[in-house]
């Protein structure tokens, strides 16, 4: 999904050891810096949301469900 929408020679930064990063050209490094501001600031514009505690409520009740049904399989 958001890999898709990268330029190639970013998946080369994410994984990149500092150094190698580092040689990358700096205006690259600046627009990669730039998305992942972007990214972490603000996750909804990129298809991500937070978890509310609905959320977490619902994931214990699907777990005690789930640990229930394993226990009635034996």
């Amino acid at each position: 999904m958001i890999v898709a929408s990268l330029p190639p020679t970013w998946t080369r930064l994410i994984f990149a050891p500092a150094a190698e990063r580092a040689a990358a050209p700096p205006e690259e490094r600046a627009a990669y810096d730039d998305f992942v501001m972007r990214l972490m600031a603000n996750p909804e514009d990129f298809g991500f949301r937070l978890e509310t505690p609905e959320d977490g409520a619902a994931d214990d009740r699907l777990d005690t469900a789930l640990a229930a049904e394993n226990q009635d399989w034996g």
